[in-house]
């Protein structure tokens, strides 16, 4: 295992992104734990933040610096989990897409050396940034070529990342997660294929499907990403990036029977035409992560998706 940061007491931690899926689960563990922390994020009609007491919340634009100024200030430990696009989304505007991701991420950074922050951990795509696989399991030190503009901004990000690590003066975290899944996940933006498909089974719908299914995904349930990422707090000094995934991959079709058979019930089908955003499959290695820290995957994928559907019919 890799030295790690010396700080002098329990870091207090800023979670940028902290009222979406990943952050309110990252923001809800870290303070069951014991830390401060401090959850940056946006508050509309739209998206009301059902906020916890024993979190701090601050509301505001991620592309006006001036909204983070406060929660960078006060941060030791600085998680970045804010995209507001999608790998099908980013397609369409690839100027909106580094305009709202790369270059206020850019200043993000600045602002953490301005204010002393001792580590950035950016929430990478395991799944866009490598592209269609030359081998499988994907390790770290496969090429990185994405064929989305998402992944591209990813990869861009990482690099200054890598950049701004040289000086020294912050130690920046890269986490490449596959497809997480659980609750909370924001169907209305159809993000993640378990997610939507729980949903519409529930609302009586039939699944739709890019392709004839066979794409084969690497899917982490949401409990197992937010261990691993708080076992990155006080990461080793400079840069550091790890692979975060299951290891296993499952197709859509896989995905659909597992619904089937937790459900006894079959589900009806519409097979669309493919996206070119698509790569036929993506599995992670994740042994180098596993070797730097005491973590595997502990949520049984059956168990996690009967979690889900009890926790959309509890919502409805």
């Amino acid at each position: 295992m890799k030295d790690r940061i010396e700080i002098d007491k329990k870091p207090k931690i800023a979670v940028l992104g902290g009222a979406g899926f990943i952050g309110s689960h990252l923001s809800e563990y870290l303070s069951a734990s014991g830390y401060e922390v401090t959850v940056f994020g946006r508050n509309s009609p739209q998206n009301r933040v059902r906020e916890k007491p024993d979190l701090n919340y601050v509301y505001g634009d991620f592309l006006n610096s001036e909204d983070i100024h406060s929660v960078i200030e006060k941060a030791d430990v600085v998680f970045h989990l804010i995209g507001s696009t999608l790998p099908d989304s980013s397609e369409k505007n690839h100027l909106y897409d580094v305009e709202t991701n790369l270059i206020p991420t850019i200043e993000l950074i600045r602002l953490c050396k301005e204010y002393k922050v001792s580590q950035i951990v950016f929430a990478s795509s395991g799944g866009t940034v490598y592209g269609i696989p030359e081998s499988l399991p994907i390790s770290e030190s496969h090429t990185t070529l994405p064929i989305c503009s998402y992944g591209i901004v990813k990869l861009a990000i990482e690099h200054y990342l890598r950049l701004e690590s040289r000086t020294g003066s912050i130690s920046c975290t890269v986490l490449r997660i596959s497809n997480p899944f659980g609750t909370r996940q924001p169907i209305q933006k159809h993000q993640g294929v378990i997610g939507t498909f729980v949903h519409d089974m529930i609302e009586g719908k039939s699944l739709k499907v890019w392709g004839d299914g066979t794409v084969v995904r690497d899917y982490i349930h949401i409990k197992d990403v937010v261990r691993a990422m708080k076992l990155v707090i006080g990461n080793a000094p400079g840069f550091t990036l790890y692979n975060l995934g299951s290891g296993v991959g499952r197709s859509v079709n896989d995905i659909i029977h597992a619904i089937e058979t937790v459900t006894e019930k079959k589900m009806a089908v519409d097979y669309l035409p493919g996206r070119a955003v698509d790569v036929p499959v993506n599995i992670l290695n994740t042994t180098e992560f596993c070797r730097n820290f005491p973590w595997k995957c502990e949520v049984d994928f059956h168990q996690g998706i009967i979690e889900l559907i009890n926790w959309y019919r509890g919502e409805k």
